[in-house]
């Protein structure tokens, strides 16, 4: 039996590493193959030749035991046979060496030519995958694109879109989840949110009609999961059994559950509108740059669980693959003269990339000089932060009439939500508003002098009840967003305090804001900040031209 030193440049072991291929009868000889295995062995023989040159050094070190010092420099021969010994193996690491890079060089070309379809028959095509599809499962929207390797990696998007009017607004869907009260999948994304709420409608209204709903259920026994991904924020070790609670606060779900079950609609919906087989694909599952060893095998588990074959599986971070974009599209815009010239970033560039999402914002530097290096770091202050703040205008202005609603009808607090995620990307352009609207929930009819509370409000002057709606006045919703950004700001200050950078890179879906992009550039003008377009699809498709180069 081969011990392990003997099976470790195995060449059929290694092509099925490379390839992907799990057994032992779909291994194909060809030229292709033939290129590959004449490097390996020739790895294989230089092994070899070391481990000759090594036994002779250790059958003079048996010699040299037991004789005094006095009698080994004397002994001419011996000395000999040890600098003979140790020239040999000097001559054959080099050998050694060499051989390596020129094997993998070799095989660099090899992938290269099999990845164009040249020189290889058809039997060969199955050991590569010709789609990559991305997966970004981020902690408010999630999306998923696809590209043929024949093709420009970003040439072709295509998301998960849900129904209703977020059809059209967004490029992703929400990351939600719906599950039966038998906790089996129901559904995901906007469609999650959007049957959750029907079924609070339909009960409601049965409930003044004095109709029972089906199954004599109430929508409470559903679970819906909202923004669950960070949960695995802040966790050092990340286990199977760890719950969370859903909507309601009362029921609560396994954490890897909800993740895989994420993933394996991504991926269904995915193979669906590319009409492939999970055969044909290569996988991408991006994960934030902060996440520890442990949440990332957390994530990979999920992914595995979810039925993404491991060996076609490749974890990217976040904002790394956002820098792959940034680089491929030349993106630094620099102006000259008051022209604006596009210029490509040179392989030294030092670049900050700060991933503006929903619940946590991610710093990531790239490129610093090894003494200036800096950790990715971070913190909650995303856009659902707003979100948040937004509500706790709702909460203080109503009191406990409010809270007692949010319970009773929480699928017309969920519209509100979606409707101010809605509007507030108004907030920084000039469009002449002077009012951010929001319609008023039907649940207000419950509550008495809802009108005269928010018009007479003294915290929150300026607010008034007009034909359904509710109109904030631009400077308190304003307000709202600066206290987030602030806390952006002050922790990238900080990090600029310690090394200076030649541009910052704003991406994800926080970042399209307008407000927090010129409050960006308002608060750091000596530093160049740039914002992709479709910043909220940098990961997505730097994720793509991941995995299309490796």
């Amino acid at each position: 039996m081969a011990n392990d030193q003997d099976t470790l440049f195995s060449p059929r072991v290694c092509f099925r590493k490379i390839s992907g291929i799990s057994q032992e009868n779909e291994f194909q000889e060809s030229e292709y193959h033939t290129e590959i295995l004449k490097a390996i062995a020739c790895l294989d023989r230089k092994i070899r030749n070391v481990r000759q040159a090594l036994l002779k050094v250790n059958e003079c070190r048996k010699t040299y035991i037991g004789k005094s010092h006095q009698e080994m420099f004397e002994e001419n021969e011996f000395q000999e046979k040890v600098l003979e010994a140790f020239a040999c193996l000097d001559t054959e690491i080099g050998k050694l060496y060499k051989e390596v890079l020129e094997a993998f060089a070799c095989l660099d070309t090899e992938i290269r030519k099999f990845r164009q379809g040249g020189r290889m028959d058809q039997s060969d095509r199955r050991f590569e995958k010709p789609f990559v599809t991305a997966i970004d499962f981020g902690s408010t929207y999630s999306g998923y694109a696809f590209c043929n390797l024949a093709e420009k990696p970003t040439s072709k998007i295509q998301s998960s879109i849900g129904s209703g009017k977020e059809q059209t607004l967004h490029e992703k869907t929400a990351s939600s989840i719906l599950f039966n009260p038998d906790k089996s999948f129901n559904s995901f994304g906007f469609t999650a949110e959007e049957q959750y709420s029907k079924m609070w409608q339909d009960y409601v209204n049965g409930e003044f009609k004095n109709e029972k709903f089906p199954d004599n259920k109430t929508p409470s026994d559903w679970f819906l999961f909202r923004h669950f991904k960070t949960n695995l924020y802040g966790k050092k070790d990340c286990h199977n059994d760890m719950t969370i609670n859903d909507e309601t606060g009362k029921k609560s779900l396994p954490l890897k559950t909800i993740i895989r079950e994420s993933v394996r609609y991504l991926k269904e919906q995915a193979l669906k509108c590319c009409s492939l087989t999970g055969n044909d694909v290569r996988w991408v599952l991006t994960v934030p740059t902060i996440f520890s060893d442990s949440q990332k095998e957390f994530m990979r588990s999920a992914a595995i669980e979810a039925g993404i074959p491991s060996e076609s599986l490749m974890i990217a971070f976040e904002s790394e693959a956002a820098a792959l974009l940034t680089k491929e599209q030349e993106l630094c815009r620099v102006e000259k003269n008051g022209n604006a010239e596009l210029l490509p970033f040179t392989p030294k560039s030092i670049l900050m990339i700060i991933d503006l999402g929903g619940g946590f914002v991610e710093t990531t530097l790239l490129n610093a000089p090894n003494n200036q290096s800096l950790k990715t770091t971070g913190g909650f202050w995303g856009g659902n932060k707003v979100n948040v703040a937004f509500m706790q205008i709702w909460i203080d202005v109503l009191g406990d009439d409010f809270t007692r609603c949010m319970d009773s009808f929480p699928n017309e607090v969920l519209d509100l939500w979606q409707d101010f995620e809605v509007q507030k990307r108004s907030i920084g352009e000039s469009f002449g508003k002077d009012y951010l609207c929001v319609l008023v929930p039907e649940f207000c009819r419950e509550i008495s002098h809802f009108k005269e509370k928010f018009e007479n409000s003294a915290k929150y002057p300026g607010i008034n009840v007009n034909r359904g709606k509710v109109e904030f006045p631009h400077r308190l919703i304003e307000n709202l967003f600066m206290t987030t950004i602030q806390e952006i700001i002050c922790h990238v200050g900080g990090l600029l305090k310690e090394i200076s950078v030649d541009a910052i890179i704003l991406v994800g879906g926080f970042s399209e804001s307008k407000f927090v992009y010129q409050s960006m550039k308002d608060a750091f003008k000596n530093v160049l900040i740039l914002k992709p377009h479709e910043g909220s699809l940098s990961v997505l498709k730097g994720a793509l031209l991941y995995g299309s180069q490796c």
